[in-house]
């Protein structure tokens, strides 16, 4: 199992296609990968809404899976990312699709030992 802190970035707009300025930024405080399948889970840095987040992929490459939002809202969206990983950082871009929005979803990852608690 490889353990992961980092920092999720949410911009406006589809990456393929034209990405606004504005964008959410959050610290991931732990993530997890193992067997194909990253979970992680952070809050919001405006907010108190904490978030979690299920990946999967057949291939180590695409990751497919979906974000909850732990709090009354309950939100949730579909999540499609690339993973790159050059054996100490990972690099995780795609789309976020939330409320029939389309977002750019770039999550940058350092693996570490052990989580500071």
């Amino acid at each position: 199992m490889k353990r992961f802190v980092g920092q999720l970035f949410r911009y406006g707009g589809d990456y393929k296609d034209f990405i606004t300025d504005t964008y959410e930024s959050a610290v991931i405080e732990r993530a997890f990968l193992q067997d194909n399948i990253i979970r992680m889970s952070f809050k919001y840095q405006d907010s108190n809404t904490s978030v979690q987040i299920n990946l999967k992929s057949d291939d180590n490459l695409l990751f497919i899976g979906s974000s909850k939002a732990i709090d009354e809202d309950g939100f949730s969206g579909k999540i499609k990312v690339r993973y790159y990983h050059n054996g100490k950082n990972a690099l995780l871009i795609g789309t976020w699709i939330e409320d029939g929005e389309i977002d750019t979803c770039v999550i940058e990852l350092q693996e570490v030992k052990e989580f500071k608690d």
